[in-house]
């Protein structure tokens, strides 16, 4: 699947690919993307693999056949993987572009922003006194933990009339279909079913709209925006957050779904990784 992750970086724009690209995924998503260098002419873009497992050979050709028609439409492009065949597509690549492309791993996220904004990292950093919020950030997988950091959000949105941004991750359900491949490939193709996990993709983004909704109801948060996004809650959060230069993320400490969330491995890993501030919420707070 390929999807657009949100930017507001003027000609900068990111796309996040999981799963195993079809035919069907490049027909819906190419003419997005060249609707985008009509408008904009040349552009930059960050590819962000996620539990990635290649292409059908339908979708290998509709990216050779899209890279030579538009091999001098992209100044940079920044792959970020967390394979070293990752790594290699992007040696591969380079021959047929005229822009530059440089390959970055996932736990190097924000230097591959840097390197498509042009950011210099300064020799020295000058404390000064920090800036009121304008972008704030609060995840939620609709556990009362979250919906408690979704009110301190929605306090501090108030209070620094900051934009608002209410985040939830959907799981991608091609993942456990790329996670069963290297095991038994053929069971695999048996029981891969695209309809059906097209149905249970969009069943399950319903389901998330329908949440937001009824959280929006009961915090009264009728000036957030709100947002869907595909793959593991802590990378979509923290992808999310630098796509979109959030200066702060509320969330609560413990999710709902799965063993490890329960022992906030999320929020720790969200804690760690991310470049803004981020803030933590306990359940017993407030």
């Amino acid at each position: 699947m390929l999807t657009f992750i949100p930017v507001q970086e003027g000609n900068i724009f990111a796309v996040r690919a999981t799963g195993k690209l079809t035919h069907a995924d490049y027909q819906a998503f190419l003419p997005e993307l060249e609707d985008l260098i009509s408008q904009f002419g040349t552009i930059s873009l960050l590819i962000e693999l996620e539990n990635f497992s290649g292409w059908e050979l339908s979708a290998v050709k509709d990216d050779v056949q899209f890279s030579f028609k538009h091999n001098h439409d992209f100044e940079k492009i920044a792959l970020v993987g967390e394979r070293s065949w990752h790594q290699w597509m992007v040696l591969m690549s380079k021959p047929f572009l005229s822009g530059e492309i440089q390959y970055f791993s996932r736990d190097d996220l924000q230097s591959a922003w840097d390197w498509l904004r042009d950011k210099q990292q300064p020799e020295a950093v000058a404390i000064s006194p920090p800036a009121a919020y304008e972008n704030i950030l609060v995840p939620v997988d609709f556990s009362p933990h979250s919906e408690k950091a979704a009110y301190r959000a929605i306090q501090l949105s108030e209070q620094f009339s900051a934009q608002l941004t209410i985040l939830t991750i959907v799981d991608d359900v091609e993942f456990y279909y790329a996670y069963l491949e290297p095991l038994d490939a053929d069971t695999l193709t048996r029981s891969y079913d695209p309809e059906l996990t097209a149905s249970l993709a969009e069943s399950a983004h319903n389901l998330a709209k329908k949440n937001l909704q009824k959280l929006l109801e009961t915090t009264g948060a009728d000036h957030a925006h709100t947002e869907i996004s595909i793959g593991s809650p802590a990378s979509g959060i923290i992808s999310y957050a630098e796509a979109t230069n959030c200066d702060l993320i509320v969330m609560g400490t413990h999710g709902r779904r799965g063993f490890s969330r329960l022992l906030g491995s999320t929020a720790h890993s969200v804690q760690n990784h991310a470049r803004c501030e981020v803030l933590m919420v306990p359940l017993d707070s407030l």
